[in-house]
């Protein structure tokens, strides 16, 4: 009987012209054979097939296409030739000229063996087999995920005897392996691997860079899933630098570590430094019902440890935990800081602590539209200094609001507004001239007016204008040197600008606060032309009794002007009220297709009476800086960066330069970096920074 539907079978073949077949030898639908070809010729003696001319197979989740092939369905074993291309169920696709496939073409010994793997990377080999779904045994095989051009060598390849691929354990094995650039072997490694194109993160060594004039060799823990470790020695001629970062993701957030130690002595003026210098960062965000809460440490061993060996020029370290809920207006947020100050007269036993902090907002709606509304502001705040100095302060905030907008577009913006402070101060230091403990109080109520009046037009159907003139005016109490008690922490100056003029407080701590009557107006305007886009705003601040003079008038604008998005000029300013400069800032930048610029000169003046005081001593009482960078894109794939900030205060002084080169193609980079830092303090051993980095990342590897 079985040999009659074989008849038969065949016979319906030739009759329907020879071009297709499908065998369905078991129920399962993965063995399930469809096959088309030019020419099909079935045996039923032997239970055999042949075919020839556009081969196309698909047997379970395998497609298979050949010029010509034979099948003996009894041994399910399979020979195909010419331009033989086969894919997997992972989308995997394998070609050659000649193979021998069996077990439902899960099995193959493949001639002229080319793999292409998801992320086009590409495994030539003369001849490979696969006795397993997830394994592949090549030998003489090429591995390499550039690009390759007709005639032309790939920019790097591996090229090994014995190459081994198992997509189980996502890895790429070689024995007796070079390692070539542009076909010239440049190192050999008798035994190296690296992970699949599409592989998950797998513990082993990176490609090491130098850095800063060191040497680094990367090593990549993969302990679980969600968490890893990368440990970087930073090796030196003089010492070396361990470097740690660690990573972890959890269910309501993650955190990261990053941590540095070396064993070298620095020279701190004329003295030899404790040998044993550290750097600590970590940052850990999460959030669980509702509320979102995190740290951020940061510490370091000293100065010039930041300095010349992290590039790191910050005059102190802030660390901080927080909580805080946020729904819409209202707020709670808790916070505790700590600081490390690295100022020249900062000492060790005066870094001060705040916690905690508690910031609360509270917004009421009053009436329907949300016109009229009523604030509740509350910040409160605990201060000590290795317990010789105490503080508490609690500065509440009430502003009944009230917005208003007429018919014909006027904008007004009334609010009363009264602000209690309380502070309790302790201080056991005997040679303080304050008192040791002490309960002040203070009142501040005021009255805020804003208009505005926006208006733009359409000029002529191809430029637009707009105008909108601004005025406020607040009404409060005169200040009065008994205030002077209540500023403890926070500085007395602020940095005035455009972003501020319209603000009831400009400062940024609660100690201070604008005092007396103050008025403030200013006109912004824009004009839009075809490419042209013109911007522009001038005000001033009128006060009569604050806490730094009786009576000031400083102006305060800017304005710019941008090209087609190719040319932008700007120009920045603050001036007293004879007109005389206090900050000027004016630049230009271009952006093209290849090429993009930048020069900026700012100009601070009466920086002890209008600037904030960090220990800086300028003896000009003034400082003037050129900023300048220039990026070209010689190659699509070959960029270059430089920049320099220069002083020319008194004299011109080069402050620090770099230059920045950046190459990238389909499967590698490399980057270079070359920076000087010429600002130093032999007192505190911070020295002139010179250094390079170079890197280079391989796909597959690192890139």
């Amino acid at each position: 009987m079985q040999v009659f539907c074989n008849f038969l079978l065949a016979l319906s073949i030739f009759c329907t012209a020879q071009n297709s077949y499908a065998l369905d030898s078991t129920v399962k639908e993965n063995d399930l054979l469809t096959l088309k070809a030019d020419l099909i010729k079935y045996d039923d003696n032997s239970d055999t097939l042949a075919a020839n001319g556009n081969v196309f197979v698909v047997m379970g989740s395998y497609i298979l296409r050949a010029d010509s092939l034979y099948y003996d369905i009894k041994k399910d074993v399979l020979f195909a030739e010419g331009n033989i291309r086969i894919k997997d169920e992972q989308g995997r696709i394998a070609t050659g000229q000649r193979a021998v496939l069996k077990d439902k073409l899960k099995k193959a010994l493949i001639d002229e063996f080319l793999l292409k793997l998801p992320d086009d990377s590409l495994i030539m080999a003369a001849y490979g087999s696969r006795n397993d779904t997830n394994k592949f045994g090549l030998y003489k095989a090429i591995f390499s995920p550039c690009k390759i051009y007709c005639a032309n060598k790939p920019i790097w390849q591996m090229r090994a005897k014995d190459t081994d691929i198992d997509y189980e354990k996502q890895r790429i094995t070689y024995k007796n392996m070079f390692f070539e650039v542009f076909g010239l072997p440049v190192a050999y490694f008798p035994y190296f691997f690296h992970p699949t194109p599409t592989a998950d993160a797998k513990s082993g060594l990176l490609v090491p860079e130098i850095t800063r004039s060191k040497f680094v060799l990367p090593i990549y823990f993969r302990a679980k899933p969600n968490l890893d470790f990368t440990l970087s020695p930073h090796m030196s001629k003089s010492h070396t630098i361990f470097h740690g970062e660690l990573r972890h993701l959890i269910k309501y957030g993650s955190y990261e570590v990053k941590s540095s130690y070396s064993h070298h002595p620095y020279y701190k003026g004329e003295k030899h430094s404790k040998p044993h210098r550290y750097t600590i960062f970590a940052k850990g965000n999460f959030y669980k019902d509702k509320i979102n809460y995190g740290f951020d440490l940061n510490r370091a061993s000293d100065k010039a440890y930041l300095v010349n060996d992290f590039e790191n020029y910050s005059s102190y370290l802030e660390s901080k935990i927080y909580a805080n809920k946020v729904d819409k207006t209202d707020y709670f947020s808790l916070e505790g800081y700590s600081f490390q100050g690295f100022r020249a007269d900062d000492k060790k036993n005066k870094a001060p602590i705040v916690f905690p902090r508690v910031k609360v907002q509270k917004v009421i709606a009053i009436d329907d539209a949300e016109t009229t509304l009523f604030q509740l502001k509350n910040n409160s705040i605990a201060y000590n200094e290795d317990y010789e100095r105490q503080l508490a302060r609690n500065a509440l905030e009430l502003t009944l609001s009230k917005k208003i907008m007429t018919p014909t577009g006027h904008l007004f913006n009334l609010a009363l507004a009264n602000r209690s402070d309380l502070y309790w101060y302790s201080s056991t230091n005997s040679s303080s001239n304050t008192e040791k403990e002490k309960i002040w109080a203070r009142n501040i109520p005021e009255f805020h007016a804003k208009w505005r009046y926006p208006l733009v037009r359409d000029i002529f159907g191809t430029t637009t204008a707009k105008i909108e003139p601004i005025v406020a005016a607040f009404i409060g109490k005169n200040y009065h040197k008994d205030f002077e008690k209540f500023a403890l922490i926070d500085v007395s100056k602020y940095e005035l600008s455009e972003y501020n003029l319209f603000s009831s407080n400009k400062f940024s701590g609660i100690d201070y606060h604008d005092y007396g009557k103050r008025f403030s107006y200013g006109i912004n305007g824009s004009l839009l032309f075809e490419q042209y886009y013109l911007d522009l705003f001038l005000g001033q601040l009128i006060y009569q009794n604050n806490i730094n003079t009786k009576g000031n008038k400083d102006y305060v604008g800017n304005s710019s002007i941008d090209i087609a998005n190719n040319l932008k000029l700007y120009y920045r300013f603050r001036k007293d009220k004879k007109l005389n400069p206090i900050r000027d800032e004016v630049g230009i930048t271009t952006t093209s297709k290849k090429l993009t610029t930048s020069l900026s000169f700012s100009k601070l003046n009466n920086i002890s009476k209008c600037y904030s005081d960090d220990g800086l001593i300028f003896p000009e009482n003034k400082v003037s800086q050129i900023s300048l960078s220039v990026g070209y894109q010689i190659f699509e794939s070959l960029r270059v960066d430089t920049g320099a900030q220069l002083d020319i205060t008194k004299k011109t002084r080069l402050l620090n330069r770099s230059i920045h080169v950046t190459y990238v193609m389909d499967c590698v980079s490399i980057t270079g970096r070359f920076y000087d830092n010429f600002t130093h303090d032999k007192s505190r051993g911070v020295k002139k920074n010179s250094s390079k980095t170079f890197a280079i990342g391989l796909k597959v590897l690192n890139m």
